[in-house]
């Protein structure tokens, strides 16, 4: 879990930043202030979801695997 949230700030980073660079008319802070409140709250809900989804799916494999 803390990898997933690891690399999901590292994304959003580097994400913010390209976006300040194309954006041209907004500020780095403006970018990532509107990233703050519009996408990362969005985003950590996914990947915890995603996360859980696919451990369970992980978990599921295994057993039935190694059950036959």
């Amino acid at each position: 879990m803390i990898c997933a949230l690891v690399g999901l700030a590292i994304c959003e980073t580097i994400g913010g930043l390209q976006w300040a660079a194309l954006a041209g008319d907004k500020s780095v802070s403006a970018v990532f202030t509107y990233a703050i409140v519009a996408f990362i709250p969005k985003d950590i809900v996914l990947t915890i979801i995603a996360v859980v989804i696919g451990t369970t799916v992980r978990k599921t494999l295994l057993s039935t695997i190694l059950s036959n």
